[in-house]
C-alpha cells in the first residue's frame, strides 16, 4: 500500500514573533503569524508602511532571526540554525531581489551575477555559460562589462533578478520589486516574475505597497500591525 504523504509547503510561519526592546520600550514587529506557502505559488505580501513586511520577509529568507515562533523552508525548521547553515540556505535556496537592487558598483554586471555562483564554488567556465544566459534571458547582454552604476534602474533591477536566479533557486523573495520604478520599468520586471513563475514553477514572494501589482499574483497575505489580517486567492 502506498501512502500518500502530504508535500511540505515551501514556507510555513508557526505562531512568529519578532519583538524589539524591553520593558515599556518592548515593541513587537510581528505577532503570532501563521501562514503557509504552497511549492509553487506566487504570493504578494500587501500592507501599510510598518506593518512588518520587511520583517517577515528577513524571516523567510534566513536573514534574520524570531524572536519566537517557528520558520520552515522546505519542512525544515530554520528558527534555530547556525549562521553557517543559514548561509548556505540563502545561496541554494533563495534567490533575493531588492528595492534598492543591492548590487556591487565596482564590479561588473556580469560579475554581479556570478557572484551568487562563485560563493557556492561553481567553475569560472559554469559561472560564465550561466551568466551569459541570464544577460540574453534579460536583454541586458549588451551590458555585461557596465558596471551597476551605469545602467537604468530597469536595468539594475533586471541584473539583480538576473542574479538572483544563477543558482536556480526555488524560492524568489522580492522586497518592493518595482518601488524605485518608472511605470514602464516597473512592468518589465513584473512581466518578468510573471513569466518566471509559469515558466519554472518556483514560489516566488513579493512584498509591495501597491495593490495594483498584487492583484497579478495568485494569492494575497495582507498584513497590519505585525499581524496577519486576510489571506486570498485572487
Amino acid at each position: 500500500m502506498q501512502l500518500n504523504i502530504p508535500e511540505s509547503p515551501a514556507i510555513e510561519a508557526v505562531d512568529l514573533e519578532k519583538k524589539y526592546g524591553s520593558g515599556e520600550s518592548e515593541q513587537y514587529a510581528l505577532k503570532k503569524v501563521n501562514f503557509r506557502v504552497a511549492k509553487g505559488d506566487f504570493v504578494s505580501i500587501i500592507g501599510p508602511s510598518g506593518s512588518g513586511k520587511s520583517t517577515l520577509l528577513n524571516m523567510m529568507g534566513a536573514l534574520d532571526r524570531p524572536t519566537n515562533g517557528k520558520i520552515f523552508l522546505d519542512g525544515t525548521d530554520i528558527s534555530t540554525l547556525p549562521s553557517s547553515q543559514l548561509a548556505k540556505i540563502r545561496n541554494k535556496k533563495i534567490g533575493f531581489v531588492f528595492q534598492s537592487f543591492n548590487l556591487l558598483n565596482r564590479i561588473s554586471v556580469k560579475d554581479n551575477i556570478e557572484l551568487p555562483l562563485a560563493i557556492s564554488g561553481t567553475p569560472e567556465k559554469q559561472r560564465r555559460k550561466i551568466s551569459t544566459r541570464l544577460l540574453g534571458q534579460f536583454g541586458i547582454a549588451s551590458k555585461s562589462e557596465n558596471k551597476p552604476n551605469q545602467l537604468s534602474g530597469g536595468e539594475q533591477q533586471r541584473v539583480a533578478v538576473a542574479r538572483a536566479l544563477a543558482n536556480d533557486p526555488p524560492i524568489i523573495l522580492a522586497d518592493e520589486p518595482t518601488g524605485n520604478l518608472d511605470t514602464t520599468n516597473a512592468e518589465i520586471v513584473m512581466e518578468i516574475l510573471e513569466n518566471l513563475h509559469e515558466q519554472t514553477g518556483k514560489t516566488i514572494v513579493i512584498i509591495t505597497h501597491n495593490i495594483e501589482l498584487s492583484k497579478r499574483t495568485r494569492s494575497v497575505i495582507v498584513i497590519r500591525d505585525g499581524q496577519i489580517d486576510e489571506v486570498r486567492e485572487n
